[in-house]
């Protein structure tokens, strides 16, 4: 598939699929129908006296919003902070 010689190469794909499935039969690699399932593993779960008590966490702090987001009163944009006009619309604040 990777010959150097361009002529080598495989010319379509289905040639190089059957080529494929034929040294995969040929050298038995497993399948899935072939491949061994572990066992599942037994878990028992701690005894009672051996759990920790778990303390729920504190509510995470809420990060306060800008105080008073200016917006355009026209456009409902937000303006800059020491803005006195629009970006957006030109209008005067």
């Amino acid at each position: 598939a990777l010959a150097p010689d361009p002529t080598a190469r495989y010319t379509r794909a289905s040639d190089l699929w059957s080529d494929v499935m034929a040294a995969r039969r040929s050298v038995g690699t497993p399948t899935p129908a072939r491949i061994p399932v572990p066992a599942a593993a037994v878990v028992t779960p701690p005894a009672p006296e051996a759990r920790v008590d778990v303390r729920p966490r504190p509510p995470l702090r809420v990060q306060a919003e800008p105080a008073a987001a200016r917006l355009c009163w026209h456009c409902h944009k937000a303006l800059h902070a020491r803005a006195d006009r629009c970006l957006f619309c030109g209008e005067t604040q």
